[in-house]
């Protein structure tokens, strides 16, 4: 029989528009250590997206053997995982997820730990956000029809 203890680090914020936090594994640059299990919840009572920037992820996989990392979210009556085992996600990746409510989770087996990711949350008013996502789609589309 094995027994396995995992190490809990768990952060709650409540958010605001214009709010901004930077999260990372544990040690981060330096490894993060084996068994882990990591939460950041994110709450907020506005009708924003939060913004996710992606500064370093770096998390040990290997077939059926991969630490875990989640992000799930709650919109309206509706919740689900957003992303889920995010292996290939390269610096500057930046997402929107909708929602007051979001989940981060990390977990780490008992082998070969990494350096782990840094990440940037930040609240932003929703309409903000479509209004800058099609004045950018209707630019690029001018650029485009104009070549």
């Amino acid at each position: 029989m094995f027994l396995f203890v995992f190490s809990e680090c768990k952060t709650n914020f409540n958010f605001n528009i214009g709010s901004k936090e930077n999260i990372s594994t544990p040690n981060f640059p330096e490894y993060y250590g084996n068994n882990l299990n990591c939460t950041w919840q994110f709450l907020s009572s506005d009708n924003g997206v939060y913004l996710v920037t992606f500064h370093s992820f770096n998390i040990y996989s290997s077939r059926g053997n991969e630490d875990t990392f989640s992000l799930w979210y709650k919109y309206g009556n509706s919740s689900g995982t957003y992303l889920n085992d995010l292996l290939m996600i390269s610096p500057g990746t930046v997402i929107l997820v909708p929602g007051r409510e979001m989940l981060i989770q990390f977990i780490s087996g008992a082998r070969f730990p990494q350096r782990g990711f840094l990440m940037q949350i930040e609240r932003h008013d929703m309409i903000g956000q479509l209004c800058a996502f099609f004045f950018f789609l209707s630019f690029f589309l001018s650029l485009f029809v104009c070549f």
